[in-house]
């Protein structure tokens, strides 16, 4: 597939993205991957796991997410209606499980997802406030 991208946008990616930008590029010739976040408000992910009806996949970086091929129509699934898990895009869910965020950002339910997966951040990101929290043991 050829996609037309603005000129302006593909030259400050170059500049972002230096020698990564080969593959930038690249990933626009690649199959879409396809994804779900386990509430685990409602479900574990083990038990999530267990019971779900079509093939997964583990996104080792999102600790409930999980790949699933193109051709399964998880929105159909009664789990979906009962809160199951929520269909996002993987890189989508990437920033709740890398960015932290402070505490009076947490307003919503996405945001406190963010506390959550700072918390449990090794170092104190550069230029955080001195009382950003301690690691939970």
């Amino acid at each position: 597939m050829r996609l037309n991208l603005p000129a302006d946008f593909l030259n400050r990616m170059r500049t972002m993205l230096g020698e990564e930008y080969e593959a930038f590029q690249k990933s626009y010739k690649e199959e879409r991957q396809y994804g779900l976040r386990v509430n685990t408000r409602k479900i574990s992910c083990e038990e999530f796991e267990s019971i779900c009806p079509f093939p997964i996949k583990k996104i080792p970086w999102v600790p409930n997410g999980y790949f699933y091929p193109s051709e399964v129509r998880p929105s159909l699934h009664p789990y979906y209606r009962a809160g199951l898990y929520y269909l996002q895009e993987p890189s989508a869910m990437t920033p709740a499980a890398c960015l932290p965020v402070t505490p009076r950002a947490c307003q919503s339910l996405p945001a406190r997802q963010f506390w959550t997966y700072a918390r449990r951040l090794e170092e104190k990101p550069r230029n955080w406030p001195q009382n950003w929290p301690a690691k939970e043991s």
